[in-house]
């Protein structure tokens, strides 16, 4: 069973989204992941704005429980979505929280055989109808220490116009959905090498100004 839990940091200049996911990994044996709706606040930065929400799907269930699917994974399409208001151009990236790099946390253990799973077990997709991001289709989730940028870098980036790849130019997700919103895909491959526990981690979602 996994749970997911919002929660919200703040800076003058980043704007932060986690969310946690929590899963049963016991290979041979029924793994169900379910997600729960959790929607994130709004964020005014000084005189301009800078905000974005996830929203979750509230009918989420993945269950693995034949060997094929632990070796290929499961799809969850539409288990998300992000949506952006900004007043200037931005970065947005994405990364894993844990307390070992790379690695899921483990808050039990059922066996002392197998490794700790890594964080690329589970993987995302971000998709709108402008087809701005920068990762085009699946990519396993990093360390947020070397993040995912699914729009920007950590350079200074020139403003790119709505309709590109990488476009970062201030909207928001009502009067451009295009580029402002997206839909995010979870594929999990949970394999049959890891040790047999409950595991979980942190998502972080970043929207930052673009400096």
């Amino acid at each position: 069973m996994t749970c997911f839990i919002a929660s919200h940091l703040f800076d003058y200049k980043n704007y932060y989204i986690l969310l946690t996911v929590k899963f049963r990994y016991h290979p041979l044996y029924l793994f169900v992941l379910s997600l729960f709706v959790i929607t994130g606040g709004l964020h005014q930065l000084c005189a301009q704005n800078l905000s974005f929400e996830l929203k979750v799907s509230p009918s989420v269930n993945m269950v693995f429980n034949t060997i094929e699917k632990y070796q290929n994974g499961l799809v969850q399409y539409n288990f998300s979505q992000l949506n952006i208001d900004a007043d200037m151009t931005w970065d947005l990236y994405v990364g894993a929280n844990t307390s070992t790099q790379d690695e899921w946390d483990e808050d039990m253990r059922y066996s002392n055989s197998g490794a700790t799973p890594d964080v690329s077990i589970l993987q995302l997709r971000f998709r709108n109808a402008g087809a701005t991001s920068q990762e085009n289709g699946f990519f396993p989730l990093q360390d947020i220490n070397n993040p995912v940028y699914i729009i920007g870098s950590a350079a200074l980036n020139p403003e790119i116009a709505c309709g590109n790849v990488g476009a970062n130019a201030a909207g928001d997700y009502i009067t451009s959905p295009g580029c402002h919103q997206f839909n995010l895909d979870m594929l999990i491959k949970p394999g049959l090498t890891y040790r047999p526990g409950l595991y979980k981690l942190e998502i972080v979602f970043t929207l930052v100004e673009n400096l």
